[in-house]
């Protein structure tokens, strides 16, 4: 209780994560990149915030390199570069994306079958307990829900409940982030 009281159970929660991520390091796949704004990119570029023109460099650099998933926000000022970008990235129109959107869900669905399946006997795709996995998998569907007003999981669909759970994990701490 006084832990609780002074604000540093999220402290300690990321206390033990780090560790348990410690206690068995494995080597990096180099699968997945984060490109951070830290104090040498100010430096380099400039004072944040900076001109969406920068990200938009920055997005169409690494879809040059083989990025296969990029995940941003887009100010409003840049929508004719970003539909350009989508499009050149998707390889359609987002039109005729929109337009496939129910055929792309079905495919989805065919793809989280084992997810859902393990989420109706279990609480988290790894058992009893959040474990790597669920963090990996809910980070697409936070950055669905960010990105997009549209939901992609049905109320009934085991996945549902479960982004639920792991979105109240750390004091809810995924709700807080601005959603589109």
């Amino acid at each position: 209780m006084a832990i609780s009281l002074t604000g540093l159970t999220g402290a300690l929660k990321n206390a033990l994560v780090d560790l348990r991520f410690g206690l068995s390091p494995r080597p990096a796949t180099g699968g997945i990149v984060v490109v951070a704004i830290d104090s040498p990119s100010i430096e380099s570029v400039g004072v944040w915030p900076w001109p969406r023109r920068v990200h938009a460099d920055l997005i169409d650099k690494l879809t040059r390199a083989g990025a296969a998933d990029i995940h941003e926000r887009v100010d409003p000022a840049d929508d004719a570069f970003f539909r350009q970008m989508m499009e050149k990235i998707l390889k359609t129109t987002l039109e005729e994306t929109r337009a496939t959107r129910e055929q792309s869900l079905r495919r989805l669905g065919a793809v989280l079958a084992p997810m859902q399946a393990a989420l109706k006997r279990q609480a988290y795709v790894c058992g009893a307990e959040p474990a790597y996995a669920d963090f990996i998998l809910f980070s697409v569907f936070q950055w669905a829900r960010i990105m997009s007003p549209q939901e992609v999981l049905g109320p009934e669909d085991p996945l549902c409940g479960w982004r639920e759970r792991v979105s109240d994990l750390y004091e809810g701490f995924a709700r807080n982030v601005p959603v589109a």
